[in-house]
Order: C-alpha cells, then structure tokens, then sequence
C-alpha cells in the first residue's frame, strides 16, 4: 500500500513541478504576440489581456518557439506594433538569423500586426528558414521604451510552378557551357 502511495505522489510532484516547455506553434496559423524588456532582454510569452484589434493574433508561449517545417521552408516574419522604435535580433536553434533594422523611436498608434507590417516606421524582417526542425528566440536589439510587445508567424513556402520552371530552364541553358568547359 505504501509503495502505490509514494508512485502517486511522485507522479503528483512531477506534474505539478515540472516547469511549462516550449511553445509549439503552428505553421500558417495566427499571428503569436510576445513580450519583451530592455535592449539586450530575450523575448518572452505574450501577456496582454485581449488579442490584437485585428483579431487575427493569439499570445505565445513560453521560448523558445518550435515548429517543423516541410517542403519548400518557412517563412518566418517579425514585427514591431504599438509604437515605433523596437528592433529584434531573431536566432533559429541558438544560431542568429539576422535583425530587424534599427528605426527612428516615437509615433505609431497600432496593435494589428497586419497593420504594423505595412508601417515602414514599425521594423520588421522577413527569414526564410529551410525545411527541418526550428527553435526560435528573440533578443531586444532595440528597446527605447524598456518594455513592450510585438509578433511573429511562421508560413510555409510553396515554390510556384514559374519559379520551378525558369529554374529548370535556367539550368538547361548551361549545360552547353558546362560541356564546353569540360573539353
């Protein structure tokens, strides 16, 4: 009797202390809004009280954000919303992907992140991340205000026939030239 009560209160233990993972997300969903420090601060899980006005945003869990990408990739896309002047620094698997560019801080009025995206005054940046595993974090590059939140969203990438095909012809036009370097 005494052994079924200590597995139960182990099993107990386990679920109750065991900390919270990483966050899953889901490839061509929603838009995920995080939270961020000062400059130099990682990213965090949103934790705003309502979605965006646009409703097309849900809060993001706790880093790093994973995800599987299939066939022709993701595109990963960062914005700042709000107000003008934040900047992030975005890595995949511990690895720096690039930055968003550093802009002038002050104005923007914004929390739909389809909005912000189309501000040039809001920075944002676009990675194409290849098929396979991914774990995303964020650093503040830039955080005039000490605090705030901005989005994320992960899409697939799907070549389009044209692009295929001007590929394809592209190769076949060297293959004269590959022929005659080889002689």
């Amino acid at each position: 009797m005494r052994l079924w009560t200590v597995l139960a209160i182990s099993v107990l233990l386990l679920v109750v202390v065991v900390p919270a993972s990483a966050g899953s997300i889901t490839v061509g969903g929603s838009w995920y809004e995080f939270s961020f420090g000062s400059t130099g601060s990682f990213a965090t899980r949103g934790t705003g009280t309502t979605p965006s006005s646009g409703g097309n945003s849900v809060y993001a869990d706790l880093p790093p954000w994973t995800f599987s990408a299939d066939g022709g990739g993701v595109l990963l896309t960062v914005t700042d919303a709000f107000i003008h002047g934040d900047a992030f620094t975005i890595f995949d698997n511990a690895v720096e992907i690039g930055s968003t560019p550093l802009v002038a801080h002050g104005g923007g009025s914004t929390d739909d992140p389809a909005v912000a995206l189309l501000d040039p005054g809001f920075s944002h940046a676009e990675f194409w991340l290849g098929p396979g595993d991914h774990s995303i974090t964020i650093q503040m590059l830039a955080s005039p205000y000490g605090s705030g939140a901005a989005y994320f969203r992960a899409d697939n990438v799907v070549p389009a026939p044209g692009a295929l095909l001007l590929l394809g012809s592209g190769l076949f036009t060297l293959l004269p030239w590959r022929r005659r370097a080889a002689r």
